[in-house]
C-alpha cells in the first residue's frame, strides 16, 4: 500500500529546498531526469509496443519532445529567477519596483496513456525547473509504461521532490483530495470537471488539455497532395489517439472527389505501400485497450447504419484490437462519429 498522505507531506518538505535551490542546481536535476529516462531508453520502447504495438520511433518521438524541453529551460532558468525590474507607476515613485518569480509548491500531474512519457515529464520539466515538488499518476491504461516510469523516476530523483503514484481512478481521487498547488491534467471532459472542482476546494490553479472535435479546411486553392499527406499522418498516428488528430474535414465540393482519393492513396502510401494489408504495416498502431476498441467499433458501424460511405478501411479485428485507417464520405451530424 502507498501512504499517500506521508508521501504528499514528504513533497511538501522538499519543496523548500528546490525553492530556495539555485537556477544551475534546478538546471542538474533536469538534467540527471533526462539522462536516466534516455539510459531506460528501450525499457520505454517494450512497454510501449506491448500496449499499442508501437514501434521505437514513435516513443523516440516523445524523448526527443522531452530532450528539447529539458535543453530549453535547462539553459535559461538562471536567467528567468532573476527579478525583472518594471517601470515605477505615479503611486511608486520613490521606490524599486520589479517582478520576482516565485514557485507553487507542490504540483500533480494526472497524465494520460497516449503519450505516456512525453505527458508524464513535460510538465516535470516546467514544474522543477519553477522549483516545484512534483507528483506523478500515469494512466492505469498504460501499465507498462506507468511502470517504468516509476522505476525510473524514483531511483533518479530525491524522493521528497519527485513521487510516482500508480493506480488507477481511486489514486486519481486520492490525490486531488490533497491540497496541491497546481494541477495538470490531460484527457478527456468528464474527469477535467472533476480535477477543476478538485482543485477549486484547495484554491489550486490548473492547467488542462482536452480533446475534442478537430477538423481541417480544404479550399478549392489547396494544394491536395500536400494537404492528403499532412491530415493522413495526422489521423492515423498513434491510431488516431492524439489529442489534435484531425477527425474531420471540410472540403470544397469543386475538389471533394479529388481530395478523398488523395487522402486515400496517403493513407496507403504511408501504412500499406506493400499491398500487403495496413494490419501488416510496423507502423500502424493499436487501439489502447478493448473497452476503447469497442467504442471504436460502435462509431464505424453506426455511421454505415445511417449511410455514410467507405472510400476505404473500416476493417477491424478485436484480437489485436486492429482498426484499419478508414476514410468516410456522406456524414451527417447525426451520426456518433461526429458527437465524440
Amino acid at each position: 500500500m502507498q501512504d499517500v498522505k506521508a508521501r504528499f507531506a514528504a513533497l511538501r518538505q522538499g519543496s523548500r529546498t528546490l525553492a530556495a535551490a539555485s537556477g544551475a542546481q534546478r538546471a542538474e536535476r533536469l538534467r540527471g531526469m533526462l539522462a536516466a529516462v534516455l539510459a531506460n531508453k528501450q525499457r520505454f520502447y517494450d512497454a510501449a509496443h506491448t500496449e499499442m504495438k508501437a514501434c521505437d520511433l514513435d516513443v523516440a518521438a516523445q524523448l526527443v519532445m522531452v530532450k528539447s524541453e529539458v535543453d530549453f529551460v535547462a539553459k535559461r532558468v538562471a536567467g528567468w529567477m532573476r527579478p525583472h525590474r518594471v517601470r515605477n507607476s505615479a503611486a511608486t515613485l520613490g521606490k524599486k519596483c520589479y517582478i520576482l518569480y516565485e514557485p507553487k509548491g507542490v504540483v500533480l500531474n494526472l497524465s494520460t496513456w497516449n503519450a505516456p512519457v512525453a505527458i508524464a515529464l513535460v510538465p516535470a520539466v516546467a514544474a522543477i525547473a519553477a522549483g516545484n515538488a512534483f507528483a506523478l499518476k500515469p494512466s492505469e491504461l498504460a501499465p507498462h509504461s506507468a511502470t517504468v516510469l516509476r522505476e525510473v523516476l524514483e531511483a533518479a530523483m530525491p524522493p521528497d521532490e519527485f513521487a510516482v503514484f500508480e493506480g488507477g481512478p481511486e489514486m486519481a481521487q486520492e490525490l486531488l483530495a490533497l491540497p496541491f498547488n497546481h494541477i495538470y491534467y490531460t484527457g478527456g471532459q468528464r474527469v477535467g470537471r472533476l480535477v477543476m472542482k478538485a482543485a477549486a476546494d484547495n484554491f489550486a490553479a490548473v492547467t488542462l488539455e482536452m480533446g475534442g472535435k478537430n477538423p481541417a479546411i480544404i479550399d478549392a486553392s489547396a494544394a491536395l497532395d500536400n494537404a492528403a499527406r499532412k491530415i493522413a499522418w495526422g489521423r492515423i498516428a498513434n491510431a488516431g489517439q492524439v489529442c489534435v488528430a484531425p477527425d474531420y474535414v471540410l472540403v470544397h465540393e469543386s475538389v471533394c472527389d479529388a481530395f478523398v482519393a488523395a487522402l486515400v492513396k496517403a493513407m496507403s502510401a504511408m501504412y500499406n505501400a506493400s499491398g500487403a494489408g495496413f494490419e501488416h504495416s510496423p507502423e500502424l498502431m493499436r487501439i489502447i485497450n478493448d473497452q476503447h476498441f469497442a467504442r471504436v467499433t460502435r462509431l464505424l458501424q453506426d455511421a454505415r447504419d445511417k449511410g455514410a460511405k467507405f472510400a476505404c478501411g473500416g476493417q477491424t479485428r478485436a484480437e489485436d484490437r486492429f482498426v484499419a485507417p478508414a476514410v468516410l464520405t456522406n456524414v451527417s451530424e447525426d451520426m456518433l462519429l461526429m458527437q465524440e
